[in-house]
């Protein structure tokens, strides 16, 4: 786990971009949730809107690092003069999943996004996601596992809740206060798609995986996606269909102004 060969990776693929420069080289907003390391600081969104000239490589450093396995990252911008720069050299982020996974607040004000489809693989998450995010029904056999799933993240949560409050030194406070935050999140969409895991794949969370195994793992997610399809199909179907209607609504409007502007000239001239 070398977080140095990690940013050789990432920059290699990535390239030196700003998010700015990303959306006008693709025409596709990128968004990327970082969690600070500071108890006072909030999570952050990085995007075009909220982080222009910030690195696409750095930020994404960030998003990955776990904390336990690679170090905190200092986010990186580049300046009016193309010069790579430390962005707030005090403060240092990791993963974004351990305060906001899903920003989903944070996009719908951005984007007007109203409807979300979640890929959620993190390990520790997908056990507890109930029928793969919630949008099927309950069955009588899955209800015993539902119940202890449910108690385990109640009780979890009152717990890591009141060590945060109480413990004396400041490191465990934190770290209570991560975990309850952790705990306390929402991590399903209105579309979920999660695989399924068995003990062989936690076994091997912190091993390099060997091509056999990540071609199995993009099985398994092709596979936890084909039941979500028409459900995917149906609300694209919604969306384009609103977009018509709110495109051909101000070519009317476009056409009724120039009319007026045309009428308003004859007018004048008469």
């Amino acid at each position: 786990m070398d977080q140095d060969q990690l940013k050789s990776c990432v920059r290699a693929n990535i390239g030196e971009y700003t998010f700015e420069e990303a959306y006008q080289r693709t025409g596709r907003s990128i968004n990327v949730s970082v969690s600070p390391i500071q108890a006072h600081q909030k999570a952050r969104l990085l995007c075009g809107y909220t982080s222009p000239y910030l690195m696409v490589w750095s930020a994404v450093l960030a998003s990955a690092a776990v904390p336990g396995i690679f170090p905190p990252v200092t986010l990186m911008k580049k300046d009016i003069h193309g010069n790579a720069l430390p962005y707030m050299p005090r403060l240092k982020f990791v993963d974004g999943s351990v305060v906001s996974d899903l920003p989903i607040e944070r996009l719908m004000h951005l984007y007007d996004v109203n409807f979300t489809i979640v890929s959620q693989t993190n390990p520790h998450v997908v056990p507890f996601l109930n029928d793969r995010g919630m949008d099927e029904k309950l069955s009588i056999p899955s209800l015993p596992m539902h119940l202890l799933k449910s108690e385990i993240q109640f009780h979890g949560q009152g717990v890591f809740d009141y060590l945060r409050k109480r413990l004396k030194p400041e490191l465990l406070r934190q770290v209570s206060g991560q975990l309850h935050t952790i705990m306390a999140q929402r991590y399903s969409g209105d579309v979920t798609i999660a695989p399924s895991y068995s003990f062989k794949d936690y076994r091997r969370i912190l091993s390099n995986p060997e091509p056999e195994y990540v071609r199995e793992m993009i099985l398994a997610g092709e596979r936890a996606t084909w039941p979500k399809i028409s459900m995917i199909r149906s609300h694209a179907r919604i969306s384009k269909t609103l977009e018509r209607c709110v495109r051909r609504l101000k070519e009317q409007n476009r056409r009724t102004t120039d009319l007026r502007l045309v009428s308003n000239s004859v007018s004048g001239e008469s």
